[in-house]
């Protein structure tokens, strides 16, 4: 089963959804694509743009890691730093279930 690396942060007061947008399409996911185990990934704000969650799915944990440790995930949310009041830590989730439209 794939796993989810999740990442949820507090967001600047007046922040613009469409930067922040425009920042994880032509930064993160290029970034990131290449990467071994890269199977996707959604960046979800609440409708207040209060908070943020960034959630990357993966092959493998071992795949989740490597990006974390290669410096590639602190260099990418370095680019959010416009947007992002507070960043929690990352958590990588096991994905027990599936549901595809």
């Amino acid at each position: 089963m794939p796993v989810a690396s999740v990442t949820i942060a507090k967001l600047k007061p007046d922040v613009s959804v469409d930067e922040a947008r425009k920042v994880w399409d032509d930064n993160m996911i290029p970034a990131i694509k290449g990467e071994k185990g890269f199977m996707g990934g959604f960046l979800l704000v609440t409708e207040d743009k209060s908070d943020a969650i960034a959630l990357v799915l993966y092959a493998t944990r071992a795949d989740a890691e490597a990006v974390q440790k290669s410096g590639l995930y602190r260099k990418q949310v370095a680019k959010f730093a416009a947007f992002i009041a507070s960043v929690s830590e990352r958590k990588v989730y096991d994905v027990n279930s599936e549901i595809t439209i």
